[in-house]
């Protein structure tokens, strides 16, 4: 049994559904802001989930998020959770005549977000067994998909909508390891069997590391 299938309460429940002809997945966004935890999801109605019993608002299209990735190759990757905003969906004071108006204030102050965590979860839907709306059942329990912290809020204003983009940094990001690697020898032969090429660059063989201490 694999490491994902053991952390669900039923994993043959769970490995039926993957196998399925079809697998749906639900996320969910769990942002930890200083006044209180948030809890989104791109569902368009609340979920409450079986592990601990969080409602996720239902953002529906309002929400999306960037490519993930991570691996060997990318130590702490970058990922960017966008939010519309339609104008008629804000008061005429928050949006203003030029559709700006408040919604800098809508990102709030920093260090409300700057530097929290920041939690995006999958749920497995099964869409062999529905509920009374015929909406798919969720099946085992959330598993995390990227955790990373908050970065400053961005914020873009188009014709129809304004647009915010919460910046999420990998785990690695605070401690001062590149997106890449460290361009050291051993760092590169732990990522590139055999790739000697580092050792031949002047600018690394003179440079001193200085490790940290965390």
């Amino acid at each position: 049994m694999s490491l994902f299938l053991a952390g669900q309460p039923d994993p043959e429940a769970v490995e039926a559904a993957l196998k399925a002809e079809t697998v749906s997945l639900l996320l969910l966004l769990e942002l930890q802001f200083a006044s209180g935890t948030k809890y989104l999801s791109n569902s368009n109605v609340p979920f409450v989930d079986a592990e601990w019993g969080h409602e996720w608002q239902g953002m529906g299209d309002m929400v999306s998020i960037a490519e993930i990735s991570g691996g060997a190759e990318e130590m702490a990757p970058l990922v960017e959770y966008q939010l519309a905003l339609p104008y008629e969906l804000l008061a005429p004071d928050e949006r203003g005549v030029s559709g700006k108006g408040r919604i800098p204030a809508l990102i709030g102050s920093p260090g409300e977000y700057l530097n929290r965590a920041a939690i995006l979860w999958g749920q497995i839907l099964d869409r062999r067994a529905t509920d009374a709306h015929g909406r798919p059942l969720p099946v085992g329990v959330p598993f995390a998909i990227h955790t990373g912290l908050m970065d400053r809020v961005k914020a873009s204003f188009g014709p129809l909508q304004a647009r915010l983009t919460l910046p999420v940094e990998g785990p690695l990001s605070r401690k001062g390891a590149p997106v890449y690697g460290m361009l050291t020898p051993r760092d590169q032969a732990r990522r590139h069997p055999g790739d000697q090429g580092l050792r031949f660059v002047p600018e690394v063989i003179n440079t001193d590391v200085t490790w940290t201490t965390w």
